[in-house]
């Protein structure tokens, strides 16, 4: 829907009308770079099997894709499919009642450099145990951390020993965080308010390119000391790494929260476009 404000309106009529229904499939439409999607400080978006974004759009404090699930995930976030003729797609501005000055809606993301990349900033590493939708214990921070997924202070490669997602690794062009604009799973094109900005990002192994469904994305860039992020006002903002992440005296292994506060702190209450907390941006 967006293509046609980037002056691509012949790409958008060509992808609508004969693009190939399994999307990461070889189409010429979706394989020339778009500048508008690309951000100057990554030169990691160019040349790669499809076309690349820099740019994500929110799932908020779910670590689950709410194109995939329609219970917990689907309420944290205003951007989500349309399931099928009585699941609602797309919500408006009227769900975002904690003010749209206050939920975050876009950041950026760095675009992983090679099919299986092992930096952090752009890589996916597999990590167990991240499934927390009906049960506690999942989605804890530490699983997701520096500490856990590197070593010896080196926090721009991932430590030996971690596994890492990938896509498609027999096409050495191929990439996946950031590798393909149109495709709405997370991994490609959104981020979580989970893990503070910057953070590495996981996912639940589950095959070669894992579980596309469980994860923990943070928004990454190659800013000093933070990201940009667009709020649904259209209002700019600068969110440091260093922003609260856990909010005091909520469980933090807790299973999916679908509704109320955030337990991700101020970061999480920022993605959370309905969950009631009183925070403001830092």
């Amino acid at each position: 829907m967006l293509l046609p404000f980037f002056e691509q309106q012949a790409r958008f009529d060509d992808i609508n009308t004969n693009a190939p229904a399994d999307t990461w499939r070889p189409y010429v439409s979706f394989e020339a770079s778009i500048a508008t999607l690309l951000c100057p400080s990554d030169g990691n978006g160019r040349g790669h099997q499809w076309a690349t974004t820099n740019y994500a759009v929110s799932i908020g404090d779910s670590m689950w894709n709410p194109n995939a699930f329609s219970s917990e995930s689907s309420e944290r976030t205003v951007f989500r499919r349309v399931q099928n003729a009585t699941t609602p797609g797309q919500r408006g501005f009227a769900f975002v009642a904690d003010g749209t000055s206050n939920t975050v809606a876009v950041s950026e993301m760095i675009v992983s450099a090679t099919a299986m990349s092992r930096a952090v900033k752009g890589g996916v590493a597999s990590v167990t145990g991240v499934d927390n939708r009906h049960q506690g214990g999942g989605g804890t921070a530490t699983k997701c951390s520096f500490a856990a997924l590197t070593t010896g202070g080196n926090r721009t490669v991932f430590a030996d020993g971690i596994n890492v997602h990938g896509d498609m690794p027999d096409e050495p062009n191929a990439t996946i965080r950031g590798g393909r604009f149109w495709d709405g799973r997370p991994r490609y094109s959104a981020f979580s308010t989970v893990m503070p900005p910057n953070s590495p990002a996981c996912q639940q192994p589950n095959g070669n390119v894992g579980n596309p469904d469980v994860h923990m994305l943070p928004p990454q860039s190659n800013h000093p000391g933070g990201v940009n992020v667009g709020m649904f006002d259209g209002s700019g903002r600068f969110i440091t790494d260093s922003i609260n992440a856990l909010t005091p005296n909520l469980p933090h292994e807790a299973a999916q929260v679908g509704s109320g506060p955030s337990e991700f702190g101020v970061w999480g209450a920022l993605g959370s476009p309905n969950g009631g907390e009183s925070v403001s941006m830092p």
